[in-house]
């Protein structure tokens, strides 16, 4: 009997967490394919800088955003930000929040520029172009890093410190 009952709980020590481990995959690969399709609907456009998703109560710029978006940490189960240019004064110069909450203003249907089907090469054996512009993005890794909340941004390889020795900007114009 206790042979039994032992082998009945090393059967369960080794399923329970295999399932457990199983149902963790799915839940992360379902956030990423959310953050995926919502980063699209976070911008006016592809390579536009993101929108403020929640309530901004400092007008005045960023002090109150460098309280959350200095490092990365959780807050109320969402993971922040770190942002790739601390020291900009004025984050809503670029960023606007994502609701408009004016009465009397009606919805477009316009809609932003889609996510390139395939970024572009220098050429064959050329590693990708960076499709955005790079004025006020020199540090690649705060959002291809390995902190970044969102796995499709992070770079392969986090520890080289200098992407433009490699990555070609794709745009010819800053502005």
């Amino acid at each position: 009997m206790k042979k039994i009952i032992l082998n009945c709980l090393i059967v369960i020590a080794l399923i329970v967490p295999t399932t457990l481990l199983a149902n963790k995959k799915e839940s992360v690969k379902k956030v990423e394919k959310e953050v995926v399709d919502s980063r699209e609907s976070l911008r006016a456009f592809y390579t536009a800088p993101p929108v403020i998703p929640h309530e901004v109560t400092d007008q005045t710029g960023q002090k109150e955003c460098l309280q959350c978006h200095k490092k990365v940490f959780e807050v109320g189960g969402r993971t922040t930000v770190k942002t790739p240019h601390p020291q900009l004064f004025n984050c809503q110069q670029c960023h606007v929040q994502g609701k408009l909450k004016e009465k009397g203003f009606t919805a477009t249907t316009w809609q932003g520029l889609k996510k390139p089907k395939k970024i572009k090469r220098a050429h064959e054996y050329a590693p990708p172009m960076i499709p955005h512009r790079t004025f006020l993005r020199k540090n690649c890794n705060a959002c291809h890093g390995q902190d970044s909340p969102t796995k499709v941004l992070r770079g392969p390889h986090p520890e080289r410190s200098n992407c433009l020795q490699c990555h070609l900007p794709q745009n010819k114009r800053e502005f």
